[in-house]
């Protein structure tokens, strides 16, 4: 192991009271922005500046990077209508931005709000210029990868539902105007025959106006019952020739 030296100010040389010090330290250096964060609450961090707020904490951590690691998207939106940059690195290193820590801690709700948001996943995420995707491959997260492809294909995936429900409002509108007219010209046939038989019955009625001028109408013999007195004509006739003869053969016999 290496030796190194003890600085001055270290909490050795306080002696008895270096835990009170250290303690009064960490108190003085929490301004509560962390907490917030972790509860998903902004009443506090109103009270203070952008430069407060993009100012990071004594273990070098930005708001952003705190954002991710207690998985707050919300915290997220708040930041960015704030004006905070969250593409900026937020590790002390200044090596990657929130979207690089976003998939290395495995937060994958937070990878399609940060691209929303304008962090990309399409554009590198840390120092070396690696793509999201690169280190969603190199932890062998699969749903991770899911995430950037749904993150990557948004916008294709918009345009074409947007494009299908103006087709298909295009062709309901189309269809429902048809249903209309076919309606109107339903009824417009409809008192279009209507008044053609009215004509019909008009005429009729006035030829047999002028065929009747008295407006009696005279009953017509029914055939049947002219039949009916043709057989019983004839059968009264062969009644009477029956009759007849008759007669003539008694007077024979006499």
């Amino acid at each position: 192991m290496y030796k190194t030296g003890i600085h001055v100010a270290s909490s050795r040389t306080w002696g008895d009271s270096a835990c009170a010090r250290l303690c009064g330290i960490i108190v003085e250096s929490n301004t509560g922005i962390a907490q917030q964060i972790s509860e998903n609450r902004t009443d506090l961090l109103e009270l203070y500046t952008n430069a407060e707020l993009e100012e990071p904490d004594d273990l070098g951590l930005t708001v952003q990077f705190l954002a991710v690691h207690y998985d707050q998207p919300d915290m997220l939106v708040y930041f960015h209508k704030r004006g905070i940059d969250l593409n900026a690195p937020c590790d002390p290193m200044g090596f990657g931005n929130p979207m690089f820590y976003a998939i290395r801690l495995g937060k994958h709700r937070i990878v399609r709000v940060l691209d929303m948001l304008g962090c990309r996943v399409t554009d590198p995420c840390d120092e070396m210029k690696q793509s999201p995707l690169f280190h969603a491959d190199r932890i062998n997260d699969e749903f991770m990868r899911h995430e950037i492809h749904l993150a990557e294909t948004k916008e294709y995936r918009a345009a074409v539902l947007f494009h299908k429900n103006f087709l298909k409002s295009k062709y309901r509108r189309k269809f429902l105007h048809q249903v209309k007219m076919i309606i109107q010209i339903q009824r417009i046939m409809r008192g279009v025959l209507g008044r053609v038989k009215a004509i019909k019955r008009k005429e009729e009625y006035e030829l047999w106006k002028l065929r009747n001028p008295d407006g009696v109408v005279k009953k017509k013999k029914s055939k049947k019952k002219s039949k009916k007195k043709k057989i019983r004509k004839r059968a009264s006739s062969d009644d009477d020739v029956n009759d007849n003869d008759d007669v003539h053969s008694d007077d024979d016999a006499l």
